[in-house]
């Protein structure tokens, strides 16, 4: 997986993605998830900021909100921890927001 980083994207570029996958505003359901590795990046940065930095979820908690924006739970999900931006205890039980 490329190591991505959001100053490296321009945020008029930033905002495009938002508006092509988030149709009803940034913090509206997501209408469908991008293929593009740097795109995908802007959407789960976006789709992160639903948890607060450093603060530890239960599994269940993280499936909730992220199924409020988008039906594929798992996806998001397993994305959030390779893109960087998620840890998860080894045991699957609980995930903090990393950046």
């Amino acid at each position: 997986m490329p190591q991505l980083n959001l100053d490296d994207i321009p945020v008029a570029e930033q905002e495009s993605i938002l508006r092509a996958f988030f149709k009803e505003g940034p913090d509206g359901p997501l209408q469908s998830y991008p293929a593009q590795d740097k795109k995908k990046f802007v959407v789960l940065v976006q789709i992160a900021k639903m948890f607060e930095l450093g603060t530890t979820y239960k599994a269940l908690d993280v499936n909730l909100k992220i199924k409020s924006r988008f039906e594929d739970v798992a996806t998001l999900r397993r994305d959030l921890i390779e893109f960087g931006l998620f840890e998860r205890t080894p045991d699957g039980k609980e995930y903090r927001r990393l950046i």
